[in-house]
Order: structure tokens, then C-alpha cells, then sequence
């Protein structure tokens, strides 16, 4: 069903023109209906969703205080962006192009995998029973590199002691660890950044 304009025009008898006022009514509901509860429905008015047509040319302009934001594709990607008098910012976008934070696996305390919109991943996990020289690996490991590890051991005494990584042994797969006792530590909760 289309749209038409401009109906009723000034002599047009509102009886003739019922059909046309109807169709346009019916036409009005369903084109709301594309991002919206329609007014008859639970939350009417609210937005279901924002949906912004892929712009196939060059960025829109944005002056002053306003600013626009527009889809665009980089690279095969449809993304999400974002333009004010400064510039355009691409808004989220992940490595595996889905514009999203994802939770890859896991998701617990004890293990998980979260991927940033720039491709940084980050990898919690707890390793029990640790100690000096074992080897830690990743839950899954890390497409391309690992650049950090943060530790914190767990112990059920006051002593405290230091626990580290062992210099050259951080990979995209894990780390050993050392420490200043031999000893089991308990526990050990570990946070790796790559991607």
C-alpha cells in the first residue's frame, strides 16, 4: 500500500475521499511499524529498534553543534558511525565484524573470553592448586599475540609473596609462572589482554 499525497484536497468531499484518507492512515502504521510499537500495541511509540540505511557515498557533513550518525561499509562491514564539525568516528566495530562487545566463551568467575569493538581481547581465568614453574594456559588461545598478564595469587596464610611471569614464557597460549616459594599458592586468578 502507497502513500499519497496530498489528500483531502480543499474541495474534495471527505466521503470521496474516506478510501484515500484510510489507505494513507493504514500506509502511515506500517511504515511506523518498521523501528516502532505501532500506537495500537504494548509501549506504543517506543522504538523497537534504529534502523539507518548503509550510506554507499561520502560521509554526511555535520556543522556547529549538531551531529549525524549514518552506517557505512569499511571493508565488507556495515558499522555504526558517528559525525560532528570535527570528524567522522567509527562508533563499535569487532574483528569478526559484528559491530559488538562479544562474549566469545565462558563468562564466569573462573574462565572467559570478551572481544572489544577494536579487536582487543581480554581473557580472565582461576588456576587452582598453583605454584613456582607452572605452566598456565589460556581456556583458548589468542588469535595473534598476548601483550599483557595481570596475576593475583590466592593463600589461605598471612605470608605474602610475590608472583610474576616468568620472563619469555608469555605466549598467545599461556605463561608459567613463578614465585618466591615452591609451595602450592592456592589459587590463581589471571587477566590477559592480546588479540
Amino acid at each position: 500500500m502507497a502513500y499519497s499525497a496530498n489528500i483531502p484536497q480543499p474541495a474534495d468531499n471527505i466521503s470521496a475521499s474516506q478510501s484515500d484518507l484510510l489507505n494513507n492512515f493504514q500506509a502511515l502504521k506500517t511504515y511506523f511499524a518498521l523501528d516502532h510499537n505501532t500506537w495500537d500495541a504494548t509501549n506504543a511509540g517506543l522504538h523497537k529498534q534504529v534502523t539507518i540505511p548503509n550510506n554507499s557515498g561520502a560521509d554526511p557533513g555535520a556543522a556547529g553543534t549538531t551531529g549525524v550518525y549514518y552506517a557505512k561499509t569499511v571493508s565488507g562491514v556495515v558499522s555504526p558511525y558517528f559525525q560532528n564539525a570535527v570528524g567522522a568516528s567509527v562508533l563499535w566495530r569487532s574483528a569478526s565484524g559484528n559491530g559488538l562487545v562479544t562474549q566469545t566463551t565462558g563468562g564466569t568467575p573462573s574462565a572467559g573470553t570478551m572481544t572489544l569493538p577494536n579487536g582487543v581481547i581480554m581473557k580472565w581465568g582461576y588456576v587452582a592448586g598453583a605454584k613456582n614453574g607452572t605452566v598456565i594456559s589460556f581456556s583458548s588461545a589468542f588469535p595473534s599475540n598476548c601483550f599483557s598478564v595481570q596475576i593475583t595469587g590466592q593463600r589461605n596464610s598471612v605470608n605474602a609473596q610475590g608472583y610474576w611471569v616468568q620472563d619469555g614464557t608469555l605466549t598467545r597460549f599461556g605463561f608459567t609462572l613463578i614465585s618466591q616459594i615452591n609451595d602450592s599458592i592456592g589459587g590463581l586468578y589471571y587477566w590477559a589482554i592480546g588479540n
